[in-house]
């Protein structure tokens, strides 16, 4: 019997290890530089297993405190 599979979403999840802190400081900035102008608040509700509408936007119905910076 063949199977095929697929997803609609997924979801990748990776762990660093900084054996140095010196790496880690050289790159903490540049991380934060690039989650603060990449993700917004719909990312973060997803990342806090909120529900999110599949056209990416907040639910009119969420009644939760909400602001990207």
């Amino acid at each position: 019997m063949n199977y095929y599979r697929t997803t609609h979403q997924s979801e990748w999840a990776m762990d660093i290890r900084f054996p140095r802190a010196e790496d880690l400081k050289r790159l903490y900035p540049l991380l934060l530089q690039h989650a603060t102008t990449t993700f917004g608040s719909p990312d973060m509700l997803r990342f806090l297993g909120k529900r999110v509408g599949l056209d990416g936007q907040v639910p009119p119905s969420y009644n939760g405190e909400l602001s990207s910076f």
